[in-house]
């Protein structure tokens, strides 16, 4: 199991009314917790506790009209394996 919280940092660049390009960086903190325990002919019981903190960054575009936007973005954190992740989200400010 791995639990973290990130806190980035973004810049914009509108590129025409309503669209933006945008970039961010920040860190993320983690932590994860593994424990296997197996009973069958051999018994094992291990658990491994890990925390850290590494670099994120991505890119990005918005889409916004009035208080709406829509965002498609790619993040990569940069840990022991990296991952890269592609998403799209909607905002609403109120």
């Amino acid at each position: 199991k791995i639990k973290g919280a990130g806190l980035d940092v973004l810049g914009f660049y509108p590129i025409e009314s309503g669209v933006s390009l945008y970039g961010k960086a920040g860190m993320f903190a983690w932590k994860s917790d593994l424990s296997m325990t197996h009973s069958g002919t051999v018994f094992l019981d291990a658990s491994r506790h890990e925390s850290g903190s590494n670099a994120k960054f991505g890119l990005g575009i918005e889409w916004f009209e009035g208080r709406g936007r829509v965002r498609a973005e790619w993040e990569h954190y940069a840990l022991d394996n990296w991952i890269n992740i592609f998403s799209i989200g909607a905002l609403f400010q109120f």
